[in-house]
């Protein structure tokens, strides 16, 4: 907290400081000024929250300078100390804000009491600003997300009935439009150095292309820019005045977004619509438009629907060069899933052109790819997910071209990565289904029950049933059960030991169920096996 002290007389302002005591309170500095002017060149540098004034003073008065702190210091808490017991200076000192009204000379709990007042009525004040402050930039934040939303709603039900047009009427005053034009902007596709700067933060990104989008429509606005609420990464703009401009306007968007983040973008843009009714039918117009745009040409980074198509190319699957890369990816080997990837890219760059559709369909195929292999690899696992640092977005160079062999390379590091998981995980599963094995051969006299096993290893029951006999070609009763009774076999070699001991020995608490399952499986009772032990003995 800053303190000035403002008096002519040099000794009042010595007393100020030595009547105070100053450590007790949250001061920093604390300044001084022989006159008004002075004064206001200190306020404005320093900007202090408590002033101590004189009024009558040469050149400028203490009156003259509350008058000045009303205007430009607002915020602070001023104490005039006077001479003059005059309720005219008094009342002056009212009318421009003064926190007290104190008389020479000075008292020292006068002024004490009045500094604690002062400083009281500043922290109060300044809460209530912070408060203030808080509370706009919260309505700030939530007012685009609320027109987001209603916006949103006006495109999947363009209705002058529906509550979102009456909403964005009372905004915008839409009621005399009766015609409009719709844009749609896609960031699935980005240059590289956004998809560096963005990649983790989208929103960012959203409130830059609006807001420079919002700026270019005007005040009052000619139309409006939103992110479109449950379509990923996507804006769309509805101009409802000038729309046989709007073309232009958009390239004009096009040419500021560039300049701002150093980047182009594809807009697509429909033609001209009823207002509200026909805007469901512009918007799929524009996106229509936007999908056809040629993303290995950095020509027409605008396109209005009904522009002439590029020249049909031929189809080109992703799907048909999966299996080679499911293959590679399998073998966790780099250089066969970089050799894979590259067939694929290859094939890419002989296409005279690329749009949207196909970057899309391309995607999905190679999303289905990774699905399978993970429902191939890990049938029993729900919900698993390996994505790419990329989070799917397609690289493009800065003036908007797809940038095909950073798409290479972010694909084969993809790849291997996926690989990598899968291997690790495999093995992670193959190394806990051989330490089941390993216990059950040397616990096999203990509870060896699939409940019991799935306890000890903190696996369901149904994972170990399925994986062990995957990985062995045995259920697991089946393998306890061969391993209990070879054991058994070897001890019933010794006659010293009866088969109710041997039983319990390998685990069976119940020497007849003992007997009928070692009859089942060595074709001999326990005590004909020991017959015939003795007798080739």
């Amino acid at each position: 907290m800053k303190i000035l002290i403002v008096d002519d007389e040099e000794d009042v302002r010595q007393s100020i400081r030595l009547l105070i005591p100053w450590h007790e309170y949250p001061v920093t500095d604390i300044f001084e000024a022989a006159d008004g002017e002075e004064a206001e060149r200190i306020v404005e540098r320093e900007k202090p929250e408590i002033i101590f004034t004189d009024l009558l003073m040469p050149r400028k008065s203490g009156l003259q300078l509350l008058e000045w702190l009303e205007s430009h210091a607002p915020d602070s808490k001023t104490i005039v100390i006077s001479g003059h017991d005059d309720f005219q200076y008094v009342r002056h000192t009212l009318k421009y804000g003064g926190s007290d009204y104190l008389l020479k000379p000075i008292d020292r709990g006068e002024i004490v009491t009045a500094f604690e007042s002062a400083i009281e009525a500043w922290q109060r004040e300044e809460a209530e600003r912070r408060q203030t402050v808080q509370q706009l930039i919260e309505m700030n934040r939530i007012k685009p997300i609320y027109w987001d939303k209603q916006f949103s709603s006006l495109v999947s039900s363009p209705s002058r009935k529906s509550p979102s047009f009456d909403e964005l009427h009372k905004q915008f005053g839409l009621g005399a439009r009766s015609r409009a034009r719709v844009a749609v902007l896609n960031a699935d596709a980005l240059p590289e150095l956004l998809i560096e700067k963005f990649g983790s933060n989208m929103d960012l990104l959203f409130f830059i292309l609006t807001n420079v989008c919002n700026e270019l429509f005007g005040v009052p606005p000619s139309g409006y820019a939103f992110r479109h609420l449950g379509k990923d990464n996507e804006i769309v703009l509805i101009a409802w005045d000038g729309t046989d401009r709007f073309e232009a306007l958009a390239s004009r968007m096009h040419e500021a977004l560039r300049n701002v983040l150093q980047a182009s973008f594809r807009i697509g843009v429909s033609l001209e619509a009823a207002f509200p009714e026909g805007i469901a039918d512009a918007y799929k117009e524009a996106k229509k438009a936007l999908r056809h745009s040629d993303f290995l040409s950095a020509r027409f980074p605008v396109r209005v629907y009904g522009e002439q198509d590029e020249a049909a190319q031929p189809a080109l699957f992703f799907a048909d060069y999966s299996t080679a890369i499911s293959l590679a990816i399998k073998s966790n080997e780099p250089e066969r899933i970089e050799a894979a990837v590259r067939a694929w890219v290859d094939a890419v760059r002989q296409l005279g052109a690329i749009t949207l559709e196909q970057l899309d369909q391309w995607r999905s195929e190679y999303h289905l790819m990774k699905t399978y292999l993970l429902k191939e690899t890990f049938p029993d696992e729900e919900d698993l997910e390996f994505s790419s640092s990329r989070n799917g977005f397609f690289p493009l160079q800065n003036d908007g071209v797809l940038a095909l062999d950073v798409w290479e390379r972010d694909l084969v590091a993809s790849c291997v990565a996926f690989a990598s998981v899968l291997h690790r995980k495999q093995r992670n599963e193959q190394s806990i289904i051989a330490d089941i094995k390993k216990y059950i051969d040397s616990r096999y006299d203990q509870d060896l029950s699939l409940q019991s096993l799935s306890e000890q290893f903190f696996i369901s029951r149904e994972y170990v049933s399925r994986k062990f006999k995957q990985e062995y070609g045995l259920n697991v009763s089946d393998y306890v059960e061969s391993v209990r009774i070879e054991h058994a076999q070897t001890l019933l070699a010794n006659e010293g030991l009866s088969v109710a001991e041997v039983a319990e020995m390998v685990g069976y608490q119940d020497a007849r169920y003992f007997s009928k399952v070692f009859g089942k499986a060595v074709g001999l009772s326990p005590m004909q096996y020991r017959k015939r032990l003795s007798a080739t003995s």
